[in-house]
């Protein structure tokens, strides 16, 4: 019974040092592969350790950033303490933040907009919505609705998002007046000063790069492999991603690599590679859209999300499909641009330069870093 005790004391102990000198709390729910994981652990790099702590709100599918996580702020995990430390963790937070008047930052995570109505007002919250999620009812952007006019800043990628935000809070009664509190915070990428040198590859290799998951639709990316090969188009296709390459049923000119967590590995695909197709039904701003285009890989995507910032015909660096209701019509298209580059070569390099370029101007680390800054200065 003492020892019992005395563990709880010792915890108690432990949660108050860790909360010690603390003023940001960033709070994620996984450190899993993913975009959105990604742009969180650039945004944990910004932020001191001596005034800042991440809290992970759920239980991850794999470890692949817990490290780049761990290396930057202290972590606690709130689904892996008992019920009596979850408890008493989540109180001495509550109580920690709302005595030294802290911010908190938060995406995709429900405990986080739990959380928020504990708050007094004195605490400054912020929200990032990296796309809307219009199929899934219990989506941060319509979960946070009961306490959306609490969170002082939410940031969103693009102005496709402002828009479907104008949409929610009318539709659900909510004052335009706090239309304000959306800004623009563009993702970053890590890019060369120079264009790469990218190989002459005799058949185009094109790659996919995403999780396994419905609304990456890779079913369609297979269907334009098989499309092509009907059509005797002799190109490459490589899948990347957490995809069995045993089990996974694919046409003969595709192969499965699978997931791939050295990103030097990673960068050596883009480096080695012409085109990256996104077939997705919903996307925010991809990381891999970004990460491939920094290293010369031509982008050709379904028109969703802020996707139409980044690549467009003004820039002539890349090529939008329209996300028809029809799958067929989407396959057939991008079937085309394949077809169109595979006989242009030329264009293709002149569009990979164009797509380097655009990224370098507009998703630089240093504007990245200077608007999360400023974020958090107080008001």
């Amino acid at each position: 019974m003492k020892s019992s005790k005395l563990k709880k004391i010792l915890f108690f102990i432990k949660i108050k040092f860790l909360l010690r000198n603390k003023k940001n709390f960033f709070i994620f729910p996984f450190y899993h592969i993913g975009g959105a994981e990604r742009v969180h652990s650039d945004i944990l790099k910004i932020f001191s350790p001596k005034n800042s702590i991440c809290i992970i709100s759920d239980t991850s599918e794999n470890n692949h950033f817990y490290n780049e996580f761990k290396s930057k702020l202290q972590i606690i995990e709130i689904e892996k303490l008992s019920i009596f430390e979850k408890q008493r963790t989540i109180q001495c937070i509550l109580d920690h933040i709302n005595l030294k008047k802290c911010i908190v930052f938060g995406c995709n995570s429900k405990f986080f907009y739990d959380l928020i109505p504990n708050f007094k007002s004195q605490v400054k919250v912020i929200d990032l919505i990296h796309a809307f999620s219009y199929e899934v009812k219990t989506a941060s952007e319509k979960y946070s609705l009961p306490i959306a006019t609490r969170i002082n800043k939410r940031v969103i990628l693009g102005s496709k998002t402002y828009l479907d935000f104008e949409k929610l809070y009318q539709d659900n009664e909510i004052d335009s007046k706090y239309l304000k509190n959306l800004i623009i915070i563009k993702n970053k990428v890590k890019i060369s000063q120079n264009f790469p040198i990218k190989p002459h590859n005799e058949k185009l290799k094109i790659i996919f790069v995403g999780r396994n998951s419905f609304e990456k639709r890779v079913h369609i990316f297979f269907k334009i492999a098989e499309l092509c090969l009907i059509k005797k188009i002799d190109v490459k296709f490589y899948v990347i991603g957490n995809f069995d390459k045993k089990t996974t049923v694919k046409p003969d000119n595709t192969k499965i690599i699978g997931e791939i967590s050295d990103v030097n590995i990673l960068n050596s695909i883009y480096l080695q590679s012409d085109i990256i197709a996104t077939t997705s039904s919903r996307e925010g701003l991809p990381m891999v859209m970004l990460e491939g285009m920094a290293l010369g890989v031509l982008p050709i995507s379904t028109d969703v999300g802020e996707i139409s910032e980044l690549i467009n015909v003004t820039l002539v660096n890349g090529f939008l499909i329209p996300n028809v209701t029809s799958e067929k019509k989407i396959i057939d298209d991008f079937c085309e641009k394949i077809i169109f580059l595979n006989q242009n070569r030329n264009l293709l390099t002149e569009y990979q330069k164009n797509a380097y370029n655009s990224v370098k101007e507009k998703y630089s680390e240093v504007v990245f870093e200077s608007e999360y800054r400023k974020l958090f200065q107080k008001d």
